[in-house]
């Protein structure tokens, strides 16, 4: 199960998206309403492209900067089931954008 959580700091957002049997920080993306996300990714991981994905979904809605960690991780997880936890990423970071957009 993927989830995500967000804190307002001021105008920032500040997400989390994490799920599976470890959750943990994988990958980091920043970016601002005005200017593209950049990411980092600890070695061995592959959390880069959701990460990214999410600041640049987000960072339209927000007023200022968004930083986004990402981390899933389930034991032995093959092809297909890598390809499920992103979909339920994605669907999870449009949630988040749709909740974003009544309030902020």
């Amino acid at each position: 199960m993927v989830r995500a959580e967000y804190r307002r700091i001021g105008q920032d957002l500040l997400v989390t998206i994490t799920g599976g049997d470890r959750p943990h920080i994988g990958a980091a993306a920043l970016g601002h309403r005005d200017a593209p996300g950049a990411v980092l990714t600890l070695a061995g991981h592959r959390e880069t492209d959701l990460a990214l994905d999410a600041v640049e979904r987000l960072r339209p809605i927000v007023p200022a900067g968004v930083l986004v960690s990402c981390g899933i991780h389930v034991d032995g997880a093959g092809g297909e089931e890598i390809r499920i936890l992103c979909d339920e990423a994605h669907e999870v970071i449009e949630a988040l954008a749709q909740e974003l957009r009544g309030i902020v």
